[in-house]
């Protein structure tokens, strides 16, 4: 059994592993510490997560053109232009695992969500129908004019700032290792928090390789 590049992620299955089949990890408690064992809440490969990796083939001609573009443009951009690079972090119950108070069926009135380097949305929308407002940010003005024929309102930074408004809750996926100050960024989230109900979701790649297009 190999482990992944991070300590902290341990290969659960101990069988060798055929082509094709998913990955499963677990936390080795031992390493993380008790402080994010008793935080640690395992996440199940659900039937969205099943039917996103079913679905996860790749395409020569998608790859071709998307290289051919980051010539004259963003990866973000190229990605967009080709529909490449859709991104699953969550499955709308996974979410509510983490969250309980979105084990609702509709929007709360006045409930609004902010969702930091949101792509093309295929992540957002899984849950962004339980928001009154759907506030969102990305640097590609490709993806940004996805975002904003969705119906949701899209900041493209740094022309554009963050509305000074407070949310319920607030999601950064995979954004961290692309900003170029993810400790102002941190900082600027935590300032648009609701006090005391709000809550920020963060998902990080491991191992941390930053990277800032």
């Amino acid at each position: 059994m190999r482990r992944p590049a991070h300590p902290v992620a341990a290969a659960a299955s101990g069988g060798a592993r055929q082509r094709g089949d998913p990955l499963v990890y677990h936390v080795d408690s031992d390493i993380a510490g008790p402080a994010v064992a008793a935080a640690w809440k395992q996440l199940s490969l659900d039937e969205d997560t099943r039917d996103f990796v079913a679905q996860c083939q790749p395409s020569a001609f998608r790859d071709g053109m998307a290289t051919l573009l980051r010539s004259v443009m963003s990866r973000t951009d190229a990605n967009g232009i080709v529909g490449r690079g859709r991104m699953f972090v969550l499955s709308r119950e996974q979410m509510r695992t983490i969250v309980p108070e979105l084990r609702r069926e509709t929007a709360t009135p006045g409930s609004a969500l902010l969702d930091i380097g949101s792509g093309d949305g295929s992540v957002t929308e899984r849950f962004a129908d339980l928001f009154e407002r759907v506030v969102t940010t990305e640097t590609s003005t490709v993806m940004a004019r996805k975002l904003r024929a969705r119906g949701w309102e899209c900041v493209v930074p740094p022309a554009e700032t963050i509305p000074q408004d407070r949310f319920q809750l607030i999601t950064c996926f995979n954004v961290l290792d692309r900003a170029d100050k993810p400790l102002s960024l941190l900082s600027e989230l935590r300032e648009r928090l609701c006090p005391e109900t709000g809550k920020l979701v963060l998902a990080v790649v491991l191992p941390w390789c930053p990277f800032v297009e």
